[in-house]
């Protein structure tokens, strides 16, 4: 665990918060935009403070695991990116890159976290309307089935069902959606 100074605890919880706040209104198509630039304000938080060599291996180890991060997520919608294709990319010994990942469970499990993650995301956007399957596959999965058993593993409950939950604690949000959609209310 890194301990931020103040200064830069509050700038990455102000960015932090500003966006949990605004993401709602922003327009999908530049979420990729400012997955990047909270990466960037992330790293530029963690840069080690002079003096420090213990900060500075943590930090290096942070910033390479969020770099990581960010190549994943690019990559992570083809169904062949695997953990080969990730050390080809960042051109990185196998075992340099086994052993980041190695207190997260591996790099397999890491890149299949992200899928996980992003199809999360989407199921929550009551917005999105993906069919589960067209899901499954846009963030990387060949198989819907093999999709569904690691969501439901992962969060306890069926992508479908979990689809559900959200529309349910969002019935306003959903009707305006679909009124400002251009059907009737």
């Amino acid at each position: 665990m890194v301990a931020l100074n103040s200064w830069q605890g509050a700038i990455l919880a102000d960015h932090l918060l500003s966006l949990a706040r605004e993401l709602p209104s922003i327009p999908k198509a530049h979420w990729p935009m400012l997955g990047a630039v909270t990466c960037c304000l992330v790293q530029s938080c963690l840069v080690p403070a002079p003096g420090n060599p213990a900060r500075t291996d943590t930090s290096r180890a942070t910033a390479l695991r969020e770099r990581l991060r960010c190549v994943v997520r690019r990559n992570m919608n083809s169904p062949d990116f695997d953990p080969e294709a990730l050390r080809r990319l960042v051109a990185m010994s196998r075992s340099k890159l086994y052993r980041i990942f190695e207190g997260v469970g591996g790099v397999a499990r890491f890149i299949q976290d992200e899928r996980l993650d992003a199809a999360r995301q989407r199921l929550a956007d009551i917005g999105d309307r993906t069919s589960i399957r067209a899901l499954a596959g846009e963030v990387g999965f060949l198989e819907h089935s093999t999709f569904s058993r690691a969501f439901k593993l992962r969060y306890g409950s069926s992508p479908s069902k979990f689809r559900e939950m959200v529309s349910a604690h969002h019935p306003l949000e959903t009707r305006d959606h679909r009124h400002h959609a251009g059907s009737m209310p």
